[in-house]
């Protein structure tokens, strides 16, 4: 467990020391990317998005980063939320584009590193969503990225994989997957678990926990989240997982 907090390990958002254009993700295309991820991941995660968009009140102004093929963010627009998807890959943008054609309501995406954006840029938000994007970035990187959505909404929710995953099956699959995902993903994936998972990083920005549940057979955990030292209205009461 980290011992100083993470501004005092990264000074926020702006101090990763990785080039430009290579912060929030790589900056190439992976093999998956694209109507592959939308084909074969997307249909998984059914029951998690459900979940996610089931916190998220109807009218709501979102921020999806790293939002891939943009399924959450359709079921988002469909449910009268104003919702923008950002992601590095040009593959996952372009299929969030098809994929989103006869989607009504309000969505959008763009094709961006969020962490060398303006954060002016994001406007006033509800809430950004950051679901399964942690775990694959490196520590500085995974960091700043919370760093950032905690100071740009007034509510972050943080869906990724849980700590321990829980059964051995659940587990093989899981671990199976990441590595098929390639060398420095399967990296990334180990030093998050090395972490704590996601109960780490909420440790480490004392995060106050608004709701708390798990989807796919406990092995994704959901949490709603907001500042500790900011009780906004009409917050449910803090869950005590």
């Amino acid at each position: 467990m980290l011992t100083s907090s993470p501004c005092e390990w990264y000074d926020g958002w702006h101090a990763i020391e990785e080039t430009r254009g290579m912060r929030f993700g790589e900056p190439v295309d992976r093999y998956y990317d694209g109507l592959i991820y939308a084909r074969l991941i997307d249909p998984m995660l059914r029951g998690c998005r459900k979940m996610i968009a089931g916190m998220i009140p109807e009218g709501s102004r979102v921020a999806d980063f790293g939002c891939g093929t943009g399924a959450l963010c359709r079921d988002l627009a469909q449910k009268g939320c104003h919702v923008t998807g950002y992601d590095f890959s040009s593959a996952m943008i372009r299929a969030a584009h098809r994929l989103s054609r006869n989607t009504t309501g309000h969505i959008a995406f763009r094709q961006a590193d969020v962490l060398v954006l303006d954060p002016a840029t994001f406007g006033e938000l509800d809430c950004i969503v950051l679901s399964l994007v942690l775990h694959e970035q490196d520590m500085p990187i995974r960091m700043n990225t919370l760093q950032l959505a905690a100071n740009s909404a007034h509510h972050v929710i943080i869906a990724d994989f849980n700590y321990p995953i829980p059964g051995r099956l659940g587990r093989w699959i899981t671990y199976s997957t990441e590595f098929l995902a390639g060398p420095k993903h399967f990296k990334y994936f180990r030093m998050y678990n090395l972490h704590e998972g996601m109960q780490g990083l909420l440790d480490d920005f004392h995060l106050r926990i608004l709701d708390d549940h798990t989807a796919c057979n406990g092995i994704v955990r959901i949490v709603r989240t907001c500042s500790p030292v900011t009780d906004f209205e009409n917050s449910p009461e803090e869950s005590t997982r």
